[in-house]
């Protein structure tokens, strides 16, 4: 008999260098890094940045970072003006977590998220790049 408890037991082998296939067939999180044209080496993260933007895509969530700016809240108090249910509110805030866009703490039997700072600043950085053109393109309306 074979190490996997069957007779006719064959044991699956992925394609070297494949991705590993995680929960619900979704291909598994890996880092792709990759060095950029600068004059010194700089490898950027591109699995982090892709992140930030999937979880900034959804207007739920981009909904749910403008009530974060006021403070700290719960997940019923974040909850409260959206027509959704709490775990799904829970789901769009594991993958603004996931990002990094929020962080949680633990009070008592509630969770209180709050907006991460640093990672908005990045995000504004990033984004600030693309001023110049954002106004020849105003210019050119005009």
């Amino acid at each position: 008999m074979r190490a996997g408890g069957h007779a006719n037991h064959v044991p699956r082998r992925r394609a070297t260098g494949a991705p590993r296939r995680g929960r619900r067939g979704q291909i598994g999180r890996r880092a792709l890094t990759f060095p950029l044209g600068l004059p010194y080496c700089v490898w950027v993260t591109a699995q982090a940045q892709t992140d930030v933007f999937r979880a900034i895509a959804d207007p739920t969530r981009r909904a749910l970072l403008d009530l974060l700016r006021t403070g700290d809240r719960t997940v019923n108090e974040l909850a409260e003006p959206f027509d959704m249910s709490r775990p799904a509110i829970s789901q769009h805030l594991r993958l603004l977590l996931e990002a990094r866009l929020v962080a949680v703490r633990k009070e008592g039997r509630q969770r209180r998220y709050r907006l991460n700072g640093a990672a908005i600043g990045r995000v504004a950085r990033w984004a600030a790049k693309f001023e110049d053109a954002v106004a020849k393109a105003k210019g050119r309306r005009r």
